[in-house]
């Protein structure tokens, strides 16, 4: 079980480079993510958007894959945002920008309660149920939505039923949260890869059929 009130209320520092919790002597607790991510996660953002339309995000991080989303041309861009000091952070970015709308809560919560059909749905979790995950976008997609999980492949799923994109290159962005060797172990884990997959109107699946 998913502790929803632990990612919603930890204490959270924000830096220019990372977002981590800590615990209540301020020490360093939980990486949530890391600048060394961007490369990988505008890729996501980029094949995401293929469809332009509506896009919707589960966690806001450090925006990198945001911006990359309101860069392209998308018609509108959701997130879902549960930590309450990373969602007031997102709502000061989404201040000046048109067709974003920006929500407070766990996805658990706040998809079931979503009206619209989303083109592209994006994740990149710190942990998930991937499983229910997929079972509940499957309400607010349209046949052809392209929807990624930033580490898919860590999650049990069957790699052969997504597509794959590796054209990743190396963030160069290390520090003592983000080192060559954790960089290096996640490369070797296959981590820095997209994996995503279309919804064919009852699964998302690899291929769609013309």
């Amino acid at each position: 079980m998913i502790d929803l009130t632990f990612k919603k209320n930890n204490i959270v520092n924000i830096e220019p480079n990372s977002i981590h919790y800590t615990k209540n002597d301020n020490q360093y607790f939980m990486s949530v993510c890391h600048i060394g991510f961007k490369n990988l996660e505008e890729k996501h953002a980029e094949i995401v958007s293929q469809n332009g339309g509506h896009i919707l995000e589960v966690g806001f991080g450090l925006h990198c894959s945001a911006n990359k989303f309101i860069s392209s041309s998308i018609a509108s861009y959701t997130c879902i945002e549960i930590n309450d000091v990373i969602y007031q952070q997102a709502l000061t970015w989404a201040q000046d920008k048109q067709n974003v709308t920006i929500i407070n809560g766990a996805w658990e919560n706040i998809i079931p309660t979503l009206t619209t059909q989303y083109d592209g749905i994006y994740y990149s979790p710190l942990d998930i149920d991937y499983n229910a995950f997929v079972n509940a976008c499957k309400s607010i997609s349209k046949v052809g939505t392209i929807m990624s999980v930033q580490g898919v492949n860590t999650m049990g799923a069957d790699i052969m039923q997504y597509n794959i994109d590796s054209n990743i290159t190396a963030p160069h962005l290390f520090d003592s949260i983000f080192t060559q060797n954790l960089y290096n172990a996640l490369y070797n884990d296959d981590y820095f890869k997209v994996y995503w997959q279309y919804f064919d109107g009852t699964n998302f699946v690899k291929n769609l059929v013309p």
